[in-house]
């Protein structure tokens, strides 16, 4: 729904003929432009934004966002993975890898979203039934707290994109990557880890990370805006004729040759 009102703006602003509202839906859509950027390519810009996000139901500003948070997994997947713990280091790598396949570009009601819910749905049953098992009362508590923080933050997103605050939404929803996989991270952690252990399992560690590294370059958008070309300084005209006139006056002169009698 809040993609839908923000391309019925930006469509009702291609059949106006107002350059305002063609760059004030221009800054709604994350659009770079300046006081120079012509009417035309604002048209073309929106068109082309249009096309991109045929059927999204995040702009790419805002997905992008998420899918960069997606990867603070990386914390507590490594946890997991130091600890030898194969069920958590299944299920954090997987919530990582449904993220990416569904924020790399969230279409409306595909089955990387449907698989990506179901996913953190069991795993959250799976983890709270652990949680409860597993872990003393203060890590107990920490863990349900953080757990109670996130499930606001999720609420919180769905509050702000229902109101079409876009990018707070984004942030928002950010904040349920970031606070989970902290208390994720808690329920990993095993306090008794042997370091001799923990040192043995390093290579693999570092070779996961190189892993995800690479994943992460190939996959998040670059979304910093250009560089603007630096413009030559303007010379005055005054200045321009003084400093012509100087250069003619100190230039050497040739004589004329003598005439010879006639």
């Amino acid at each position: 729904k809040q993609m839908d009102s923000l391309q019925d703006e930006v469509k009702a602003a291609l059949r106006s003929t107002d350059r305002l509202k063609l760059r004030a839906s221009s800054d709604r859509c994350g659009i770079s432009t300046t006081t120079k950027t012509s009417t035309a390519q604002l048209r073309r810009n929106l068109q082309q934004w249009l096309e991109d996000v045929d059927g999204l139901v995040l702009p790419p500003r805002c997905s992008a966002v998420i899918l960069r948070r997606a990867f603070t997994t990386v914390l507590c997947s490594s946890v997991a993975l130091v600890c030898a713990r194969r069920d958590y280091a299944v299920i954090s790598v997987g919530t990582l890898s449904t993220s990416i396949l569904y924020w790399r570009k969230p279409r409306r009601g595909s089955v990387e979203r449907q698989f990506d819910r179901l996913w953190v749905l069991l795993s959250f049953l799976y983890q709270g039934r652990s949680a409860c098992r597993e872990l003393g009362a203060g890590r107990l508590a920490a863990y349900w707290a953080l757990a109670l923080i996130t499930l606001c933050c999720y609420a919180r997103a769905r509050r702000l994109g229902a109101a079409g605050s876009l990018d707070a939404s984004a942030r928002w929803h950010s904040g349920i990557h970031l606070v989970g996989n902290v208390a994720n991270a808690i329920l990993y952690a095993d306090p008794g880890l042997d370091a001799i252990d923990a040192w043995n399992r390093f290579p693999f560690l570092v070779a996961y990370w190189v892993v995800v590294a690479a994943t992460y370059a190939i996959v998040v958008p670059d979304t910093t805006a250009p560089k603007r070309p630096k413009r030559a300084p303007r010379q005055s005209p005054r200045l321009a004729a003084a400093a012509a006139g100087l250069a003619h006056a100190l230039a050497p002169t040739t004589r004329a040759p003598p005439r010879g009698p006639t």
